[in-house]
């Protein structure tokens, strides 16, 4: 089964033995936007005209899908992919829930609620087959370090690695963080050539940063 970018980012962002997202908190919340974008993308309900984002949606029942298409497709004209990251970060913790409770409806995500000082409810999620997580990392890092070619799907998948500084998920050590952060940014910057696919994570990329700093500073 194909899951979607959305999903493929949360089983990379988890954690296998903690089971919470190891991503810092504001940086996902924006990445995961960015991959909604780019599942939209990738099925043909959005394109590109410059930096506008053109709408051409199909209900398929998935809720957060149909949510995120509704709020995009409300606007009274059309916006960019910044506005859209920054927009639908409204809707992150809703993405992820349902997206988690998919992934625990068919058996590949188990769920724990766990109480702080056997008082406060927290919830964690393990991944019941760790080896669908382990492939993904495989197939980035032979693309990163060994130069295989990378599909679209996987080419988004480093982008949003990118865009979300979460090198250390694919770093089996330290020391490679940095070679992998130079790798990511090289297939994922400006490209005289670029497709409409290479735009979209480029832009994408720069609406999470740009978001990020402008809430960090807000919080400030």
């Amino acid at each position: 089964m194909e899951l979607p970018i959305t999903t493929k980012f949360i089983i990379l962002a988890l954690d296998p033995e903690k089971g919470r997202v190891r991503i810092d908190n504001l940086y996902f919340r924006y990445s995961l936007c960015g991959s909604v974008l780019m599942d939209f993308f990738l099925n043909g309900e959005i394109t590109l005209s410059g930096k506008k984002v053109i709408p051409t949606f199909r209900r398929n029942g998935v809720q957060w899908h149909d949510a995120c298409a509704e709020r995009i497709e409300k606007a009274n004209n059309n916006k960019s992919i910044g506005y859209w990251v920054r927009n639908l970060v409204r809707k992150s913790r809703f993405v992820f829930a349902e997206n988690i409770r998919l992934l625990v409806n068919q058996g590949m995500v188990r769920h724990e609620k766990r109480y702080f000082l056997n008082i406060i409810p927290y919830n964690r999620y393990f991944i019941s087959n760790p080896g669908v997580r382990v492939e993904l990392i495989m197939k980035i890092r032979s693309i990163l370090l060994d130069g295989k070619a990378a599909d679209r799907d996987l080419k988004m998948l480093i982008g949003l690695i990118r865009a979300s500084q979460a090198y250390r998920l694919i770093s089996s050590e330290r020391s490679e963080r940095k070679l992998i952060k130079n790798r990511c940014r090289e297939l994922t910057s400006g490209d005289p050539l670029a497709t409409e696919t290479d735009l979209i994570i480029r832009q994408i990329q720069m609406a999470v940063t740009a978001s990020v700093i402008a809430a960090t500073a807000a919080r400030g």
